[in-house]
């Protein structure tokens, strides 16, 4: 079944013309079809492309690849965090023991993220070293913590549910890419990214919130912040 008749022709025809500017026939058509088996909304900005050395990447967001896996019964539960120097850190078969003070913690080592399913009785597990993702600028340099904890899960999740034709922003970093752009008259919105401001500003709160939920004793799930609370300044 083509995966265009899932959208309007005037719907294919914006979609074409903002988050999948530049796309071919054929990638347009690959697009949809992702879109669709994912149930990843092109007009909510959960999917879109990126080009990257002349080719067309269809990129979606560490919330996207969240979306995909909340929607399976079997999800059950991430756990992932910053590793850094001076932290006590060891895997051991299925279990990390990890231990740190909220003092001076040294450099950043990595980050790591174990995915867990009701059918499975091995989690997925990735590390990911700072020094093999880190960009070294923009938000990279700003949110360091929030940027490796996102390619950890990113990668933890696309192997516990098997996500393929699909890549993040940090999986392929924030490098040499271009962005699709659209005619000059169209002035589309850009694709809601990892890079945005207003994630930019949710990272930095993610890992406050952490902090200082550890520091309490009283874990807090970050991920229950809203858009609406957090531009009231507010948490649940």
């Amino acid at each position: 079944q083509d995966p265009s008749t899932a959208w309007t022709p005037e719907q294919v025809d914006t979609i074409r013309n903002t988050v999948a500017y530049g796309a071919t026939d054929r990638e347009l058509k690959m697009y949809l079809s992702l879109a669709a088996k994912y149930d990843l909304d092109p007009f909510a900005r959960e999917i879109w492309c990126i080009k990257m050395g002349g080719r067309t990447v269809i990129t979606t967001s560490r919330d996207g690849y969240l979306k995909i896996a909340n929607r399976n019964p079997n999800y059950d539960g991430m756990t992932s965090d910053v590793v850094h120097a001076g932290d006590k850190f060891m895997k051991q078969g299925n279990e990390i023991h990890h231990a740190y003070t909220l003092g001076n913690r040294g450099a950043i080592v990595g980050a790591y993220a174990m995915v867990y399913r009701k059918d499975r009785n091995t989690p997925s597990y990735f590390f990911a070293p700072f020094n093999e993702y880190n960009k070294g600028g923009g938000v990279w340099a700003q949110y360091p913590s929030a940027m490796i904890v996102k390619v950890a899960e990113s990668m933890a999740l696309k192997r516990a549910f098997s996500i393929s034709g699909l890549t993040t922003e940090e999986e392929v970093g924030n490098g040499d890419k271009e962005r699709p752009q659209a005619q000059a008259q169209q002035q589309p919105p850009q694709p809601r990214s990892e890079f945005s401001d207003y994630e930019d500003e949710q990272a930095a709160r993610e890992i406050a919130e952490r902090n200082a939920a550890e520091a309490a004793g009283q874990p807090i799930d970050a991920e229950t912040v809203t858009e609406q609370e957090a531009n009231n300044g507010t948490t649940n």
